[in-house]
């Protein structure tokens, strides 16, 4: 019986995880509100507790922060694919992500930018895929997915250079990522270093070659920043004989004069050179985090700063309630005012599936991200009011117990885009299972799970709780 009356116009989505999608152990779900009617029609959106996941890619597009596969090491799987809603407050013990289609392809030590013509698709290069038949196409360098379709593709792109790994892409404004070194090894144990600067158009996608002359020998595991003067700065690092590149060498790279050049950064000796450490641009410093040595084993300080002017290197005490470990194949992107570190290796047995936040105007590790506010409309005579009357808002929420126990269930996935003002009812009943706009799914997740909707009406004041 459905739980709505027939006049009921609230649409629900009930999320599945599917099977292959290797994703999450438990979600709690909530909703984006959008008005239809005097009803708010509700937009799946949910927190989850995520996977853990090393050596990732990540890609930061309108405030949503992309995360592409990646080893997770309760799955073994390297599709896992989802974004971070950076659009509300959160804090780090219930994160607001949404899950997508996973990968064409596992994806692992690749590196990702946004690019395109309209600056909204998120182009993968290298690292290594695996899929599960064999006869798919994995040689091609490049998936991309487009946020506005919501579709990958492996585009045809004549000239490919060699596959390779363990590299980081840079994007600058005309829409050019620009790759240097990485490696590629093969199933027969032979490892090629490469030594080029890959240019890649996203917007013509096309190939070209940077110069070579005076350049680096083979690197990986390095980090590679933009600045907004088009000098590209590569820090630490692996050389082709796997001895660290020490900070202290700083290696430029300009996309202007096409041309390399070096400079000696000063470091204090308590700063242990890295690699599969990560970075972020501020005004006028790179911060780095984490990474490991030759060994891997991992370094100390975790928190290093390079200061762009006067290319000298200091450290920060960890500061704060929400300190992460030192992590290595983590991922780091800089949003506003925070630079958030995404999951990554604690050792080489124990992988992370925390975010940690660090706010750099005080280098104080917190436990929140706050998101800045939008500006507001401008003044009408006549105001509207944000609902009408008999609005209604459901929330669907899922919560997990703690055994982890791995079981399957069948849901209904129901779904319906009318966004007019029709009178088509959408109810959230078992008995309209027959109905071509509910599919079955099977889902796998861990954990055991109860279901309630809470249904809000805030023109009689009461909150109603259907389910378990």
């Amino acid at each position: 019986m459905s739980i709505f009356s027939p006049d009921t116009k609230i649409g629900f989505i009930k999320l599945f995880n599917s099977s292959s999608s290797s994703l999450f152990n438990s979600s709690k779900k909530v909703y984006d509100a959008v008005q239809q009617n005097s009803y708010l029609i509700m937009n799946i959106k949910y927190n989850s507790c995520p996977p853990r996941l090393a050596a990732h890619s990540t890609a930061l597009i309108n405030k949503k922060l992309y995360f592409i596969g990646g080893d997770d090491s309760i799955t073994d799987d390297h599709n896992s694919f989802f974004y971070l809603d950076l659009n509300q407050y959160f804090d780090v013990q219930s994160l607001p992500y949404v899950v997508l289609n996973v990968t064409p392809v596992g994806i692992l030590l690749a590196s990702a930018c946004v690019g395109g013509a309209n600056n909204d698709t998120i182009f993968v290069f290298g690292g290594t895929n695996s899929v599960e038949n064999p006869s798919q196409i994995t040689d091609k360098l490049i998936n991309t997915y487009n946020t506005a379709s919501k579709e990958w593709s492996t585009p045809q792109i004549e000239g490919e250079p060699i596959r390779r790994r363990n590299i980081q892409a840079v994007i600058d404004a005309k829409g050019k990522m620009y790759i240097f070194g990485g490696f590629n090894s093969l199933e027969d144990y032979t490892t090629t270093y490469f030594k080029d600067m890959i240019i890649f158009d996203t917007i013509t996608f096309t190939y070209s070659s940077g110069s070579t002359i005076d350049g680096p020998l083979s690197m990986s595991g390095y980090t590679a920043t933009l600045l907004p003067n088009g000098i590209i700065m590569y820090i630490g690092g692996l050389a082709q004989n796997y001895t660290i590149i020490s900070i202290k060498n700083i290696i430029m790279y300009d996309i202007n004069e096409n041309s390399w050049n070096y400079t000696t950064a000063k470091s204090p000796k308590d700063i242990e050179d890295r690699s599969y450490h990560s970075a972020v641009l501020t005004n006028d410093c790179i911060i780095c985090y984490g990474g490991v040595e030759r060994f891997y084993a991992t370094v100390s300080p975790s928190l290093i700063v390079l200061n762009t002017t006067s290319f000298e290197w200091s450290f920060k005490e960890d500061i704060g309630t929400n300190a992460p470990p030192r992590l290595y194949l983590h991922s780091a992107n800089l949003v506003e005012n925070y630079m958030i570190i995404a999951f990554g290796n604690e050792t080489s047995s124990i992988t992370s599936s925390r975010i940690y936040i660090l706010d750099i105007r005080n280098y104080t590790w917190i436990s929140y991200y706050e998101a800045s506010l939008p500006s507001p409309p401008p003044a009408t005579d006549q105001p509207k009011p944000l609902l009408s009357v008999g609005a209604i808002i459901g929330i669907t929420i899922e919560e997990y117990d703690n055994d982890r126990e791995l079981k399957q269930e069948e849901f209904l996935l129901k779904y319906n885009e009318t966004l007019d003002n029709s009178n088509t009812n959408i109810i959230y009943s078992k008995e309209n299972e027959n109905n071509e706009t509910f599919e079955k799914e099977n889902y796998r997740t861990f954990g055991k799970y109860r279901t309630y909707i809470i249904v809000i009406d805030f023109i009689k004041g009461k909150i109603q709780r259907y389910g378990d």
